[in-house]
């Protein structure tokens, strides 16, 4: 996994067409701004802890692993995710950056924290969407909460 224990990193392609591939341990992030600019690979399903940091995820999700973000930090995705697999916000924030993008991810749970799509397009491959108690769905100028 990458563990990253201070801010200002970033990691980028800059060189040549080459894909990260993240395994079963995942992403950490305990401080500072993290800033993954290189496409990556869910190689396993994973957790990504993002500790009251913001991690943005800029050249791409694919794979197949099941994503878990956790921590009370901000992880914010970029255009042109292409993974097939779950994604569930236990803590924290997800928000889809930029305008008319397209991210595609399976089924979304919100356990707890935020979901923020903003302006963006969101193709979710089983069209399900789940908020449940206590999480929050915000769509632009609009929030929706589930206190039950």
């Amino acid at each position: 996994g990458l563990d990253f224990q201070s801010g200002g990193w970033t990691l980028s392609t800059a060189t040549g067409p080459f894909t990260l591939t993240v395994g079963g341990a995942g992403i950490a992030t305990a401080a500072g701004t993290v800033t993954i600019s290189a496409p990556l690979s869910l190689g396993a399903a994973q957790t990504w802890n993002v500790g009251g940091t913001t991690l943005t995820v800029s050249g791409g999700v694919g794979g197949a692993g099941a994503l878990t973000k956790s921590g009370s930090g901000t992880l914010t995705f970029g255009a042109g995710n292409s993974a097939s697999s779950d994604v569930e916000l236990d803590a924290g924030t997800i928000n889809w950056s930029g305008t008319n993008t397209s991210n595609s991810f399976h089924a979304i749970t919100i356990n707890g924290g935020i979901l923020t799509l903003g302006d963006n397009k969101l193709t979710s491959g089983t069209g399900v969407i789940t908020v449940n108690a206590g999480a929050k769905l915000s769509t632009g100028s609009s929030t929706t909460n589930n206190s039950s």
